[in-house]
């Protein structure tokens, strides 16, 4: 019984996990954001402004049912010290209805 529990567990993350799947985008006069999240628990992130692109990719889980944590991976000197830094390291998402998520105070929308 036991064992039925967990493959069921896992195959309802691996169903959430496709329905989440997919680039996201918010767009404005001076910003671009993108954030794809990929089926097996990656993400690229990339905040472009007029004067920088920083990008952070890592790996993202659930914290609630309609929260989703984003953890960028370590980076080295070099891109700590560049425009394409993201110093946020750890970022919360709030899953939206109709294909919407809620990053900071923007709204992504999921792209078709």
């Amino acid at each position: 019984m036991k064992r039925y529990l967990i493959w069921g567990m896992l195959f309802a993350s691996c169903t959430i996990n496709q329905k989440l799947s997919g680039t996201y985008h918010a767009n404005g006069i001076d910003y671009n954001d993108t954030l794809k999240l990929n089926k097996n628990g990656s993400f690229v992130l990339r905040v472009e402004t007029t004067e920088s692109k920083p990008t952070c990719t890592g790996q993202w889980q659930f914290l609630t049912k309609d929260t989703i944590l984003l953890k960028c991976n370590p980076e080295g000197i070099s891109e700590m010290i560049s425009n394409t830094y993201i110093s946020e390291r750890e970022m919360k998402i709030v899953l939206l209805r109709d294909g919407k998520i809620k990053y900071k105070n923007m709204i992504l929308i999921k792209a078709p």
